[in-house]
This record gives structure tokens, sequence and C-alpha cells, in this order.
């Protein structure tokens, strides 16, 4: 789990009340088979991105299957930048953000910030920054160390 904030960072020592703040929840089904390959895909560039989902797009026979499915993954994670930069919100926690388990290494999102949220996904779309981010640590994937299923093996991993 991961939340985003934005706030304007004016130097100027007029301060701008608002009446409204905008928050928002988004699962982001970004859970993958490691958190190594979400940070690969974070990290890839526009420019990067952009040749990939081309060459996926023009030609997926010509591509192959681990690059049919980084490009998928690429498309998915734009439609998501995408909806957060329409609703805009000012405040948001993304559910089902892969992170290391203990939410200190930050990668995956400041990937996702830099290379997706702040890059236009539509003509009619500007880039969105959040000034600060806190990732949570998680349970989910990790073992517990118990039998829960009391068949005697404790965990297995498969």
């Amino acid at each position: 789990m991961a939340a985003l904030t934005g706030c304007d960072d004016n130097s100027s020592s007029e301060t701008e009340v608002t009446s409204s703040v905008r928050f928002a929840t988004y699962n982001l089904s970004f859970d993958r088979a490691s958190y190594e390959i979400l940070v690969d895909q974070m990290e890839l560039t526009p420019e990067q991105q952009d040749k990939l989902v081309e060459q996926y797009e023009n030609n997926p026979d010509g591509v192959t299957s681990e690059n049919q499915d980084t490009a998928k993954k690429v498309i998915q994670i734009r439609n998501v930048a995408e909806v957060i930069q329409r609703t805009n919100p000012d405040v948001f926690v993304l559910a089902e953000f892969n992170n290391d388990g203990t939410g200190e290494d930050t990668k995956a999102l400041e990937g996702f910030q830099k290379n997706y949220l702040s890059v236009a996904q539509d003509e009619s779309l500007e880039g969105i920054e959040y000034q600060y981010q806190k990732s949570f640590a998680t349970n989910t994937g990790l073992e517990s160390g118990y039998d829960l299923n009391q068949d005697g093996l404790g965990f297995v991993s498969k």
C-alpha cells in the first residue's frame, strides 16, 4: 500500500485557503511476481515505454513473450496514471502496489511518479506531481511462519 499527497509549495508569504480537498483510493492491481519486476517497469522512461508498446502493438508476434508481458503491464500502468490525472485527487491511497514488504524501498513509487504520473497520458491532460509519498509495510505474500491450514507441514513455498 502506498499513499501520495500533493501540496503546492509556493515560496510567497500569501497562503491560499481552499474550501475542499479531494481524497481518492485506487486498487491498482500492480501486484507482480516480485517487487523488483515492478521497480523495473516503473523505472522505464517514457521513451522506453513508447518503443516497447509500439513494437508490441505493431507486431506482437515479433516481440518476445517477456516483452509482450512488460508492454501489457506498461499499458496498464499508463491507464492507471491517466485515470489519476483525470480525477486529480489531492491525496490518494494506492492499494495493491507491491513494495519490499517493509515499505522502506520507494523506488517503484518514485518511478511511478517520475515516469507515469508526471508525464501527460493524454493530449488533454497535464502531468501531475505529488510532493509527499509514503509506502507502508505489508504482509501480503510473506510467510507467516505458522501452519495456517494445520496440515502439519507449516508454510511451503511454491
